[in-house]
C-alpha cells in the first residue's frame, strides 16, 4: 500500500535512521542518478529511503517505491501510481496500461511543478534489464527527477560516471564499530563494554545483520557469563540469517558445489577459482553469484576479484569441517597458491587460519615491506599467533612484532579519535596513537590531526616518558608528524619532523631520521622554500637504512621533493629521474596528496593534460575517502588546472566556484580560471582572500601576483598592473622559478615585460604555453531559452512564449545542457551566471 503523503510503503516499514557517518554528505549529494551497489545484506534499500528524505523542504517532492519481483511494465505502473498518491504531479485521470506505463511516467515527470526525488529501494531484484535503459533516460530527459536505486552486480548502470552518477560500492557501505554503536543508540538498546567490538566480529560489519545482533542483545539476560551467551547466540543468529536470506536463494542452490569449493579464499580471482574448483568457466559462476548478491566484486592491481561475506564464508566452513572435510589443508594449499602468485597477504592469511607457523614465518622474513603496505591487521594477526618457540628463532618477525605489539597494530579500533582522550601512561599514549593511525589511514586527516595536537600536549605531562631516546618514541613523533602533513598543518608538522629526526639520529634509527629529513624537505618544497629544502636533502642523504625495504619506505617524501624542485627551475631531466625511481617503490598510500600533485605538474609542464587527468583518476577513490580540507582542496586545485590546461573553461569555473576557497593552492588556481575565462574583477577578488603578506607559500604568492599583474593590464589598469608585475619579478629573481609562467597568457607577459622593462628571470621562448580556453558560445535562440530558465518557465511556457514546438525547445534545452556541461536547469543558470552569459559581467 501507498501512503498518499509520501508515497512510501505504510505496511509496517521500519523508521530509516542515519546512515554512517562518512556516508551522509555521499548519499546526499545532488547528482541525477545515485547507484548504490553491493550484494544483499548491505542495507542499500534502508540508505536509499533516508536519501529520498535526507533533504525535503517545500520545493522537493519525494516518492518511495517500494521493490517487488516484477517487470518494467509493473514496475512503471507502480511509480505513476506513487508519483500521484505522493501529490508530486498531478492526477492523469487515466490508469496507464501496461503499454503505455513508462510512457506515461515520462510524460508526467516532463511536467513536475516542483524538483522530485524517486527513490526506487528494490530494484535490484528486477530481472527485467530494460529498466537500467530507462532509467538512464529518464535521467537525461527529466531534468527535475533526481534518483537513487540499489543494484547487486555490475552489469545495470555501467559506464556512468560523476556529475551524472554517484555510486557507493561494497566498502563504503559496510558498517564500522562506530556505526554499530550509533545503531544501536538510535534504537535505545543497550551493550555492556566490549559487545559493540564482539558484534562487528561476529557480522564482519554486515548492515544486516547489525539489525540481527540488536536483536539478540536486546534478550540477553543480565548473567555473569552474559559475553558467552552473546557469543554463541551472535553465531546460532548470524548462521541462521546466512541460510535462510543467502544460501536460501535460487542462485545459492544453482551454484551450491562451486561455492563452498572457493568460499575458502578471502578474495576469488579467476585463477583461485580455477584452482580450487577445477572449473573450465570459474567466470560463469562468479558473476552470476555477484548477480545473484552473494559475492562482491572489486577491482585490484591484479584484475577482477569477487569476496564472500565473512559471515557466509564461516557457515560454509563450519559445515565442511562438521562433514569431515579437510578445510585446513585445503587452506594451506591455497597459501601457497596465493605466495606463488605474489598475492603476500592473502597468503599469509591463509598460512595463520590453517596454523601452518612454518610457512607464516616465512612469509613474514621474506615479504615484511609488502604486508606492512598492504594490510597491517594481516600482518598483526599473523604476527601475534606465531608460537613463541618460532619466534625465538626468527628475529625479524620477533622485532616486527615487538613493533607493532607495542602500538596494539592488531587491536581494532574502539573508539571515534575524538574520543581518545584517557590517556595517563605512554603506553596509553601508543595506543592512542595507533587508533589515530587507523583513523588516517581511512582518510579522516582532519579529525586526527586535532586528536594528534591533544597527544602531543599530554606526553608534556606524562611522569613515565621514555628518558632515553628509544624506537617507540621517535616512530610516534614521526607518525604524529605524518598526521599534521596531510591534514596540511605544516608548522606543527614541521616542529614534530625535527624533534623525530634529532631522536631518531641520536639512537641510530636511521629509517625514522631518513622519513623524516625526506619528509621535511618535502613541506619546503611544496611551499617553495628551495634552499630549506636543500638543506633537510643534505641531512637525509647520510641515513639510508640497511635494509632494502625500509630504504625503499622513507624515501617517498625526499623524492617527492626532488621532483617538486625540478620542476620549479624547469629541469625536465631530473623532474623525470625523480618520478622514474617514485614509479619503481611499492605503492604509495600515506603521500599520496603530494605524489598525486607532482605527478600533475609533471605532466601538465610536459604539456600533457591528459595524462594529468588520468593520474587524477586513479586517486578518484582516495579522494571520495578523504575527510581533510588540505586534501580536497589540493586535488580540487589539480582539477581545475588540468581543466584550463585541456582549454576546458567551464569545468574549471564549475570546480573552482563548487567551494569557498581559502587555502592558497586552491585560491591561485580559482583565480586562473577566472583570469583564464576573462573574469578579471573575478579573478582579482579571488586573490584577495588570502593573506599572502604573512605566507610562507612562496610559490602561490608568486602565482597570486601574476594573476593580478595580468588581469589589471587586461583590464586598462597599468600602473596597478607594473606594481605587482615588479613584485612577482623580484620573487622569482630571488626563488629562481623560470616555470612559473606556463599557466599564463604569453601575450599579456610580453605586454607586461616590455611596460616595465622588466623582463620576467630566465622565460625562454614557448616557456608561457597558453592553451585557448573554451567558453560556450550560444546561438540567440539559446540564449533565449536560457533566459526563461532563469525566469523559472516551464517547458510548455517556453515554447508558448517563444512560439516554438515543445519539442523544439527539449532539443534547446539539451544543447543548452551540453555546451554548459550540467545537467539541471538550476545549474544551467547557475553556470550562466558565473560565465556572464545573463547579467553581461565578465
Amino acid at each position: 500500500m501507498i501512503d498518499p503523503r509520501r508515497g512510501e510503503d505504510s505496511c509496517g516499514s521500519p523508521p530509516v535512521p542515519l546512515p554512517p557517518q562518512r556516508l551522509r554528505s555521499l548519499v546526499g549529494q545532488d547528482a541525477p542518478l545515485t547507484v548504490l551497489r553491493g550484494p544483499h545484506g548491505h542495507d542499500k534499500e534502508r540508505l536509499i529511503r533516508w536519501w529520498a528524505s535526507a533533504r525535503p523542504d517545500d520545493a522537493i517532492g519525494v516518492c518511495v517505491v517500494p521493490g517487488h519481483d516484477w517487470d518494467s511494465p509493473r514496475l512503471w505502473r507502480a511509480v505513476a501510481s506513487a508519483l500521484t498518491a505522493s501529490g508530486a504531479v498531478a492526477q492523469s485521470g487515466t490508469a496507464p496500461t501496461a503499454g503505455t506505463a513508462f510512457a506515461e511516467v515520462s510524460r508526467l515527470l516532463e511536467h513536475l511543478p516542483r524538483r522530485v526525488r524517486l527513490a526506487l529501494p528494490g530494484i535490484s531484484r528486477l530481472t527485467d534489464r530494460e529498466v537500467d535503459e530507462q532509467i538512464r533516460r529518464i535521467v537525461d530527459t527529466c531534468h527535475s527527477v533526481d534518483v537513487a536505486v540499489g543494484v547487486t552486480g555490475r552489469s545495470a548502470f555501467r559506464d556512468l560516471y560523476e556529475p551524472i552518477c554517484h555510486t557507493l560500492d561494497t566498502d563504503l557501505l559496510r558498517h564500522t564499530v562506530d556505526d554499530v554503536r550509533d545503531v544501536f543508540t538510535t534504537a535505545g538498546v543497550d551493550a555492556r563494554p566490549g559487545e559493540i567490538e564482539e558484534i562487528l566480529r561476529a557480522t564482519a560489519g554486515l548492515p544486516a545483520l547489525t539489525y540481527t545482533a540488536m536483536d539478540v542483545v536486546a534478550a540477553l539476560p543480565e548473567i555473569p557469563l552474559r559475553h558467552h551467551v552473546l557469543s554463541r547466540r551472535m553465531r546460532d543468529a548470524v548462521s541462521a540469517h546466512i541460510r535462510t536470506t543467502v544460501l536460501g536463494s535460487h542462485v545459492a542452490a544453482e551454484h551450491r558445489s562451486f561455492l563452498e569449493r572457493v568460499v575458502a579464499a578471502h578474495a576469488v580471482t579467476v585463477n583461485t577459482a580455477r584452482f580450487l574448483s577445477g572449473s573450465s568457466d570459474p567466470v560463469r559462476h562468479l558473476v552470476a553469484l555477484e548477480e545473484g548478491g552473494i559475492l562482491a566484486y572489486r577491482d585490484s592491481a591484479n584484475g577482477p576479484v569477487w569476496v564472500p561475506p565473512q559471515a557466509l564464508r564461516d557457515v560454509l566452513l563450519d559445515d565442511q569441517r562438521s562433514s569431515g572435510l579437510h578445510v585446513d589443508t585445503q587452506l594451506s594449499l591455497l597459501a601457497y597458491h596465493h605466495h606463488s602468485l605474489g598475492e603476500y597477504a592473502l597468503a599469509l592469511q591463509c598460512a595463520t587460519e590453517s596454523r601452518q607457523w612454518v610457512l607464516v614465518s616465512a612469509i613474514v622474513d621474506r615479504h615484511l615491506s609488502d604486508l606492512i603496505d598492504a594490510d597491517l591487521t594481516v600482518l598483526g594477526a599473523a604476527l601475534r599467533a606465531l608460537p613463541g618457540e618460532l619466534l625465538a628463532t626468527r628475529p625479524r618477525a620477533r622485532a616486527a612484532r615487538s613493533l607493532i605489539e607495542h602500538l596494539g597494530a592488531d587491536r581494532p579500533r574502539t573508539a571515534p579519535v575524538g574520543r581518545m582522550t584517557n590517556v595517563r601512561s605512554f603506553t596509553d599514549l601508543a595506543h592512542a596513537t595507533f587508533d589515530s593511525i587507523l583513523a588516517r589511514l581511512a582518510g579522516e586527516y582532519d579529525e586526527t590531526d586535532a586528536v594528534t595536537a591533544r597527544l602531543r600536549r599530554v606526553l608534556a605531562t606524562l611522569d613515565d616518558r621514555p628518558a632515553d631516546p628509544v624506537e617507540m618514541l621517535p616512530f610516534i613523533r614521526m607518525q604524529w608528524a605524518l598526521t599534521h602533513q596531510l591534514a596540511g598543518n605544516f608548522p606543527d608538522s614541521l616542529a614534530e619532523l625535527g624533534i623525530a629526526y634529532r631522536l631518531g639520529d641520536a639512537a641510530g634509527l636511521n629509517y625514522i631520521a631518513r622519513n623524516a629529513a625526506g619528509n621535511a624537505a618535502l613541506a619546503w618544497a611544496f611551499a617553495g622554500d628551495h634552499t630549506r629544502a636543500q638543506e633537510w636533502l643534505a641531512l637525509e642523504h647520510p641515513h639510508a637504512p640497511k635494509d632494502r625495504w625500509t630504504d625503499e619506505l622513507t624515501r617517498v617524501g625526499g623524492l617527492v621533493a626532488r621532483m617538486f624542485l625540478a620542476l620549479d627551475v624547469g629541469d625536465a631531466a631530473r623532474a623525470a629521474s625523480a618520478l622514474a625511481r617514485l614509479e619503481q617503490l611499492p605503492p604509495v598510500v600515506e603521500l599520496w596528496p603530494y605524489l598525486m600533485y607532482a605527478r600533475c605538474r609533471h605532466a601538465l609542464s610536459n604539456q600533457d593534460p591528459y595524462r594529468a587527468s588520468a593520474h587524477l583518476a586513479e586517486v578518484d577513490s582516495r579522494r571520495r575517502q578523504a575527510s581533510g580540507t588540505f586534501v580536497r582542496s589540493l586535488v580540487d586545485a589539480v582539477e581545475i588546472d588540468v581543466h584550463l590546461a585541456l582549454g576546458d573553461g567551464v569545468r574549471a569555473l564549475r570546480v573552482a566556484t563548487s567551494a569557498s576557497r581559502t587555502q592558497p593552492w586552491d585560491v591561485v588556481a580559482s583565480a586562473r580560471a577566472h583570469l583564464l575565462t576573462g573574469r578579471y574583477s573575478a579573478a582579482l577578488a579571488a586573490c584577495g582572500r588570502y593573506d599572502w603578506l604573512s605566507t610562507p607559500y612562496t610559490r602561490f604568492q608568486l602565482d597570486a601576483l601574476l594573476v593580478q599583474a595580468v588581469a589589471l593590464h587586461e583590464t586598462g589598469r597599468a600602473a596597478a598592473a607594473r606594481r605587482f608585475w615588479r613584485h612577482a619579478c623580484g620573487i622569482a629573481d630571488s626563488s629562481s622559478y623560470p616555470t612559473a609562467l606556463y599557466r599564463f597568457p604569453h601575450t599579456a607577459v610580453g605586454a607586461l615585460a616590455a611596460d616595465t622593462g622588466i623582463p620576467f628571470p630566465r622565460v625562454r621562448e614557448g616557456l608561457a604555453h597558453h592553451p585557448e580556453i573554451r567558453t560556450p558560445h550560444l546561438t540567440s535562440r539559446e540564449l533565449e531559452v536560457l533566459r526563461c530558465l532563469a525566469r523559472r518557465l516551464r517547458t510548455v511556457d517556453i515554447a508558448t512564449q517563444l512560439h516554438l514546438s515543445v519539442s523544439t525547445v527539449k532539443s534547446h534545452l539539451r544543447t543548452l545542457y551540453r555546451k554548459l556541461d550540467v545537467h539541471t536547469r538550476g545549474d544551467a543558470v547557475d553556470a550562466a551566471h558565473r560565465l556572464g552569459l545573463l547579467d553581461g559581467t565578465g
